[in-house]
């Protein structure tokens, strides 16, 4: 694995990149190609069923030719029909005891966190797949923006803290790019990424420079506070943390978000995902034996303008009692159908790329 080298198109430089439109694919065989521990196997059809001439995908002659090694297998018709009777046998009713038993060693030490919650209430199968399983997934373009700008934002509160002063917008702008680079994106999606971040930035730091709290905890985790909601474990990173009176220990929780402030409306309300992730943290905080703070409220940070008024939107939010009971009974049943294997019963959503692949 150490020997492969990245494949045309992933690195700015590339001449091929602009040229053509399969970077999306380009970047998911290669997210494969660096899951084999020490060697991986392709292979592909000559002829198609009709008989037509086939050729190998481009990403095959890619590869370097010095980790090759190539090998013609002509099938016989006894291994053609043995391998179309296998191909036609009904699916299996369920999961064998084998998978089963590897799913309870894995959920030994599994955590829950927000995003693995909404993705089970979500689609089950979507949750198995993506957090249990960890099925490889190329990043999308949009989340390697969301990084580079969760990142910069997390250097800027982190120098103002330590320096007592505020650092310059070139300053910013110069973080987010350094850590936009750490992204695996074309150059065509690494220019308008970076166009988009950046006057983003630009807008929301003149936006708020002046009124940012100063005293903030950043990255704040609870992986080892040891949280149980019943027997649920959970965890979570909480992307800003203000402290409002110090004396009293009050804190506002923020969470940076970098969609379109717009179309987040039903997200925000009773149960959509955005505010379920604020209940979700509230219930952190106030069963963590270890956070020394009190949560007051928690506040959806949006960095992009909207697009309707331009204006800048924070949606700062008092989380009652009642919703995090009500949250908590939702970990709780589902906690309890993760453990019991139910998930493996259950139907997908029938939308999700997981769903797709197995109907």
């Amino acid at each position: 694995r150490s020997r492969l080298t990245l494949p045309l198109g992933m690195v700015r430089h590339d001449p091929i990149v602009g040229t053509q439109n399969n970077e999306d694919e380009r970047r998911l065989f290669y997210v494969a190609l660096t899951r084999a521990k020490e060697r991986v196997y392709l292979s592909y059809a000559r002829h198609t069923a009709k008989d037509r001439e086939r050729t190998a995908s481009l990403f095959w002659h890619e590869l370097p030719p010095e980790c090759v090694v190539d090998a013609a297998t002509l099938e016989t018709q006894p291994a053609a029909l043995q391998r179309l009777t296998v191909m036609r046998r009904a699916r299996p009713a369920g999961h064998g005891s084998a998978v089963q038993d590897w799913l309870r060693r894995r959920l030994k030490t599994y955590v829950l966190s927000v995003t693995h919650l909404n993705n089970y209430l979500t689609c089950p199968r979507l949750w198995l797949y993506r957090n249990v399983v960890l099925v490889p997934a190329a990043k999308t373009r949009s989340l390697a923006l969301g990084t580079a700008v969760h990142s910069s934002l997390k250097d800027l509160m982190v120098r103002a803290a330590r320096e007592g002063a505020l650092p310059g917008v070139a300053w910013l702008l110069e973080r987010f790019q350094a850590h936009l680079k750490l992204e695996i994106l074309t150059a065509a999606d690494f220019r308008d990424s970076r166009a988009q971040g950046q006057s983003a930035l630009r807008a929301y730091y003149a936006q708020y420079k002046q009124t940012w709290v100063r005293h903030v905890l950043t990255e704040y985790s609870f992986r080892s506070h040891g949280v149980h909601i019943g027997a649920a474990r959970i965890t979570g990173t909480l992307d800003k943390v203000e402290i409002i009176d110090a004396k009293q220990k009050l804190v506002n929780v923020v969470d940076y978000k970098t969609g379109n402030p717009d179309s987040a409306g039903p997200r925000v309300k009773a149960g959509g995902q955005y505010r379920r992730q604020l209940v979700f943290y509230q219930l952190l905080c106030d069963s963590s034996p270890r956070f020394p703070y009190r949560m007051v409220s928690g506040e959806l940070d949006f960095v992009q303008p909207s697009a309707r008024t331009g204006k800048f939107v924070k949606r700062r939010l008092a989380i009652s009692s009642g919703e995090t009971a009500e949250l908590a009974d939702v970990i709780t049943k589902a906690w309890e159908d993760i453990t019991a294997l139910a998930f493996l019963k259950q139907p997908g959503c029938g939308e999700c790329e997981y769903c797709k692949a197995v109907n």
